[in-house]
């Protein structure tokens, strides 16, 4: 269950997919209680997008599963607290954030942080050019606005010279 967790959490890209992913698992969790498994292999196929419905769909399609549905509970909602524990790192745009910044944002984070992070990107109309990333809390600042100000502070004998 952990690879599946671990290759789950690689799509996973943004706050809102976690979300929607979540919702799936708990439309799963339900539907083990209805006709199983026929309504189960329906929620995969409809809750899902396709390769996490793919990679959950060929989990649980395992004989031990289908003679057990308490096994799929338990794996269930520890793929739910795992998602759920998935680590948060908010960024701060100017402008809203279409599919493509989306994307180029993911790939990064993909490339550059472990597995289990989530972004939450949104927008913030005080920020001039640049970010500001938020984690546990404490945030760090890559803006226009930011960067001017840090100029100002280190050289601001100059600069007042030069306004003379």
């Amino acid at each position: 269950m952990d690879e599946i967790i671990q290759n789950i959490f690689s799509l996973i890209r943004t706050t809102s997919e976690r979300e929607e992913v979540r919702a799936g698992i708990q439309e799963l969790s339900k539907s083990l209680y209805k006709s199983f498994p026929e309504t189960f292999h329906s929620v995969l196929n409809e809750k899902f997008r396709a390769r996490i419905g793919d990679m959950l769909r060929e989990w649980f399609d395992k004989q031990s599963y289908l003679r057990n549905p308490g096994l799929i509970t338990a794996d269930i909602e520890k793929l739910d607290r795992a998602i759920l524990s998935m680590r948060v790192l908010r960024i701060e745009v100017a402008l809203e954030p279409n599919a493509s910044f989306v994307d180029r944002i993911a790939s990064w984070a993909h490339a550059n942080l472990p597995n289990d992070f989530v972004l939450d990107i949104a927008r913030d109309s005080a920020i001039v050019g640049g970010a500001r990333l938020v984690y546990k809390g404490r945030y760090k600042e890559y803006t226009l606005s930011e960067m001017i100000k840090s100029v100002f502070e280190k050289k601001r004998d100059i600069v007042l010279r030069e306004l003379q």
